[in-house]
C-alpha cells in the first residue's frame, strides 16, 4: 500500500511504486471486482507459465524479423479453387490444424481460414480441405524491372531487399491458429459450450431486445506477479463485448513487469474485443503472435504510460468494426463505440462514450486499428497488419495524453512525458522498422481526429 510514497520490492525482482488494486468497471462491489467473471487472473505473487510446442520456437534466439513457424509466407500464388499451398519455409503443422491466409486485395474480409488435410515430407507444401475463394498473392514485387520502380526508394536512400534481392514484400502470410494449449470460452454454466452466433439472449444494453452471445472469458495479469510467460497457446473466442477491461490477454496496470515477461508464438482469434492489451504496463515482449478477427482495435497499447515493450514479428489479421453487419455476426458492441447518430442499433453503443464526438472515442466503429499505440517509446519491428474494417488503420500512433487512472499514479521517464493535455503526443517512436501493412484505409495514422467514415 505504498502508493506514491516510495518504491518497494515486488515479486519477480521488480522495484516500483505499488498501488492497491482498484475494482474494474461494471462489477461494482462484487468479490470478483478485481478480476471480473470467467477469468484466468494472475495477481500479487502469482505465476503463470504456459508453454506449448506447436508453432513455437524454442531453439536459439530468432531475429526480431523472423516469425518462425508461427506464421510464414506463400511461395506461390494461391488462386481461386486451389487447395494446395506452397510455403516459403518448413513448418511443424499437421493434419487438422487451422490456418488463415491473408487477403492481398482491397477487401479486409478476404482473408480465408482453412483446415490442413496433408503436409508434404519437406513440410513446405500443404493441402487444405477447402478450396480458396479469392486470389492470394505469392510473388514479391521486384524492384529490378524498371528504373521507374527504383526512383522512389533510391531517392530516399533506402536499400529494400527481400531474400537478398531488390524487392518489396507483397506475399500473403499464412498464419497458424491451432496451438498445443487451448484456452477457450464457455457458456454461463460449468460444462456449457460457448453459444452459437445464431442463439439470441436478452440484451443488457438495450432492455427488451435480444442479441447473440458475446460474454467470453478473459486473461488478466496485474501488478506484483512473480512470473508471466505464455508461449504456444491458443486463445479462442475470448473477450467480453462492450466491456472495458475484459480482453483475451490483458496486462492491467501491471506497471514494471519482471524480467522476461512475454507472450510469444500464440494465437488469439474470433475475439469478442481486442487481441492483446497492454494497459499501464512496461517491459513486456510480444513476439510472433497471431491475431485474427478482433472487434475494434487489435494489439492495444492503451493509455499512454506503456513504454519499453517490444513487439516483434506479430501479425494482426482483420480488425473488424463494431457494426451490425455480416462480418460481426454476433453483433458485438465496441468499447470505443460510436455516438447514437451513427449506430441506430442501440445495442452497439457503448454508453460511456455516446456523447463524445472525437474519433478516438468511437474508433472501434469508424477506425478499427490493428496496432493502436498511445505511447511511442516502444519497439515495433517486423510486424504485419493485414486488413482493417471500415476506415481503419494498420498502425495508429495516437497523439494523446496519459488517460484514465494512470493520471493518478506516479510515472518515470517516457511514461511520465505525456502527463497532462499540454504534453499530449510528445513521446517519440523508440523504433519502428520492417513493419508491413495491407488492405486498410490508412497505413500509419498520426492524427488525433479525422472525419467520420
Amino acid at each position: 500500500n505504498a502508493g506514491d510514497s516510495a518504491k518497494v520490492a515486488l515479486p519477480g525482482g521488480v522495484s516500483d511504486y505499488f498501488y492497491p488494486y482498484e475494482p474494474l468497471m461494471f462489477d461494482n462491489a462484487d468479490p470478483q471486482a478485481y478480476f471480473g467473471y470467467k477469468v484466468l487472473g494472475v495477481g500479487y505473487g502469482g505465476s503463470l507459465a504456459l508453454f506449448g510446442q506447436k508453432g513455437a520456437s524454442y531453439a536459439g534466439t530468432l531475429d526480431e524479423t523472423d516469425s518462425g513457424t508461427s506464421w510464414v509466407r506463400l511461395a506461390s500464388t494461391l488462386e481461386p479453387t486451389d487447395n494446395t499451398l506452397i510455403l516459403d519455409r518448413p513448418v511443424d503443422w499437421a493434419e487438422g490444424d487451422q490456418i488463415v491466409v491473408t487477403t492481398t486485395d482491397y477487401l479486409p474480409g478476404h482473408s480465408e481460414q482453412f483446415t490442413i488435410e496433408t503436409v508434404s515430407a519437406d513440410k513446405q507444401t500443404i493441402t487444405v480441405k477447402e478450396s480458396a475463394q479469392y486470389t492470394h498473392n505469392g510473388d514479391l514485387f521486384l524492384l529490378t524491372d524498371t528504373a521507374t520502380r527504383k526512383k522512389g526508394y533510391k531517392r530516399l536512400g533506402l536499400d529494400i531487399t527481400v531474400a537478398g534481392q531488390p524487392a518489396a514484400e507483397t506475399r500473403a502470410a499464412v498464419a497458424l491458429l491451432t496451438r498445443s494449449i487451448r484456452i477457450v470460452s464457455a457458456g454461463d454454466d460449468l460444462g456449457e459450450d460457448f453459444p452459437p452466433e445464431t442463439q439470441l439472449f436478452p440484451s443488457t444494453e438495450a432492455p427488451g431486445k435480444q442479441h447473440p452471445y458475446y460474454f467470453g472469458g478473459h486473461v488478466m495479469i496485474r501488478q506484483g506477479v512473480e512470473k508471466a510467460q505464455i508461449q504456444g497457446v491458443e486463445f479462442y473466442q475470448l473477450g467480453q463485448g462492450g466491456r472495458m477491461g475484459r480482453y483475451p490477454v490483458h496486462f492491467h496496470f501491471a506497471r514494471k513487469t519482471p524480467p522476461d515477461t512475454f507472450v510469444k508464438d500464440s494465437s488469439i482469434h474470433d475475439a469478442m474485443t481486442r487481441w492483446i492489451t497492454l494497459h499501464a504496463t512496461q517491459d513486456v515482449r510480444l513476439e510472433r503472435n497471431v491475431g485474427y478477427k478482433s472487434i475494434g482495435h487489435g494489439f492495444y497499447l492503451e493509455d499512454g504510460t506503456e513504454i519499453n515493450n517490444k513487439l516483434y514479428s506479430n501479425i494482426g489479421i482483420f480488425a473488424r468494426a463494431a457494426v451490425d453487419n455480416a462480418q460481426n455476426p454476433r453483433q458485438v458492441p465496441g468499447i470505443l463505440a460510436s455516438p447514437p447518430e451513427l449506430t441506430p442499433n442501440s445495442s452497439l453503443q457503448q454508453p460511456d462514450f455516446r456523447q463524445v464526438d472525437l474519433v478516438p472515442y468511437h474508433s472501434d466503429y469508424d477506425h478499427p486499428t490493428v496496432f493502436w499505440i498511445m505511447n511511442g517509446w516502444n519497439d515495433f519491428v517486423g510486424n504485419m497488419a493485414a486488413g482493417a474494417g471500415t476506415c481503419g488503420a494498420c498502425y495508429w500512433l495516437v497523439p494523446g495524453a496519459n488517460s484514465g487512472n494512470s493520471r493518478q499514479q506516479k510515472w518515470e521517464s517516457y511514461a511520465a512525458m505525456q502527463q497532462g493535455l499540454g504534453r499530449a503526443a510528445t513521446t517519440p517512436l523508440k523504433s519502428f522498422r520492417g513493419n508491413y501493412c495491407s488492405t486498410a484505409m490508412n497505413a500509419f495514422n498520426t492524427v488525433a481526429n479525422t472525419t467520420q467514415c
